[in-house]
């Protein structure tokens, strides 16, 4: 699993949804599968089920001539960090700490609550 899907799935998971990972799909007669899913989210109070292949995620590039690709939306890797951080933004660290079980959204929230140091710091 690679780094934005590690990301998808803590972010969707600490939204309260179930998620699930590399899910094969489709077995084959002559063995191996047809497909594998690489994160699926459902909310249960919602009843809201994502399935990221739906979701066409690239680190980088432009989704303003095709929004849309096999189907799927289209989403930027700044689209997300964009959401996440809208959010984290909000959470004072001890106040509510994103819980270790997240590490990827755990590193954004310290990022997010000490930004002023990090990125304006002139010396």
């Amino acid at each position: 699993m690679n780094h934005l899907e590690q990301l998808v799935a803590e972010w969707y998971e600490y939204q309260g949804y179930f998620v699930r990972r590399n899910v094969h799909v489709g077995k084959r007669s002559n063995g191996g599968w047809e497909c594998e899913l690489d994160v699926v989210a459902f909310n249960p109070s919602e009843k809201h089920l994502v399935h990221i292949e739906q979701i066409a995620l690239f680190g980088l590039g432009s989704k303003t001539n095709n929004p849309m690709l096999a189907g799927g939306h289209v989403w930027l890797a700044s689209d997300l960090l964009l959401q996440i951080t809208n959010k984290l933004r909000t959470l004072r660290v001890e106040k509510a700490a994103v819980s270790e079980q997240f590490p990827l959204l755990r590193t954004i929230q310290f990022v997010c609550q000490h930004e002023a140091i990090l990125f304006n710091n002139k010396s």
